[in-house]
Order: structure tokens, then sequence, then C-alpha cells
């Protein structure tokens, strides 16, 4: 065996070395990934958890909410304010949603949700209210999201409450009488 063919042999055997290392590599890398978008995902379902806690948590806040969703312009400061506070939180979990999206860390569907859920609120006339003069405060990629979803998914109020009971019978009050279908 000449010098040369021990050379190339050496240059080989480092080859496939380096190309096993970039296999590796990229396999730990999927691994660091997966747990990150679990983790992720978890946590941001426990905000969201948490979120509900504290309306229930709080004496006035589920008041505060219905009689918001039904009529923001009209409501007491109070409740105005625990209402916007509520929704700051909504909103921002969806913000905070959109990033996760684009990095990768959830899917589409828990983005969806995470979308869907500040919508269902937004969708009732006091909601609309609200986030009519809100959105200026949000980034624009969650404020068109939620638009988005809005102008697409509109969630008919009656489902609404039937999904989220705690927005009560003051929100189905306030709709819009319609004609009874003939």
């Amino acid at each position: 065996m000449t010098l040369e063919e021990i050379y190339f042999i050496g240059q080989t055997i480092s080859a496939v070395a380096i190309l096993g290392s970039l296999v590796a590599i990229y396999w730990q890398q999927r691994k660091a990934h997966a747990l990150a978008t679990a983790e992720s995902t978890r946590e941001i379902l426990e905000q969201t958890s948490r979120l509900f806690d504290d309306l229930l948590a709080s004496p006035t806040g589920l008041e505060s909410l219905e009689a918001c969703c039904a009529d923001y312009r009209n409501a007491p400061v109070r409740q105005k304010t625990e209402f916007a506070q509520w929704m700051l939180k909504h909103v921002m979990l969806a913000e905070q949603a959109n990033f996760m999206l684009t990095d990768k860390l959830i899917d589409y569907n828990a983005h969806h949700k995470l979308i869907t859920l500040p919508a269902l609120y937004l969708g009732t006339p006091g909601g609309r209210e609200y986030w009519k003069d809100s959105k200026v405060a949000f980034g624009e990629t969650v404020v068109a999201a939620i638009d988005k979803n809005l102008r697409e998914n509109p969630i008919p109020i009656e489902e609404a409450v039937k999904i989220m009971p705690h927005i009560g019978t003051k929100v189905l009050a306030a709709l819009p009488k319609t004609e009874a279908p003939q």
C-alpha cells in the first residue's frame, strides 16, 4: 500500500465521520425542536386556562364580561376596565400564538383556536364596539388575524352563548331583533 492510498483511505474515513456527525446533529436538532414545540404548546394552553381561572376568581368578572359583551359603550367604567384587561390578555395570547406559529413552535390548529377565542368575545355586540376602538393598541399581524376570523368565520351569537354560557342572556337580549321566519 502506497502512501497515497493510505492518504485517500484516511480522507474517506474522515468524510464519512463528518457526514455521520452532521446526521447526528440534525437528529439532535429535530429532537430539541420537538421538545420545544411540546413545551410551547403546553405553556400556551396553561396560560389560557389561567385566564379563565382569573375570570372565575374575580367576584365581578363574569358580570363585567356579560355586561360589556352586551353593550360595551354603556357599561360602567369598572366593568369596561375589567373587560378591557381580560381582552388584552386574550389578544396578547393570540399575538404570542402568531409568533409561535411563525417559529413553528405550535401548529396551525392550536394557533387557530387561540385566534378564535378572542374573536368569540369580539364578535358580540359589545365586543365589536370595544374592538373597533381598541385594535390600534395591538400588533398588525394579530389584528389582521382576528379581523379575518371575525369576517370569514363568524359564529352566530346564539352559538357563542352555547359554547360560552358565561357571556349570558344580556348578550342575546342586545342582539338586533329580526323578523320571525314565515
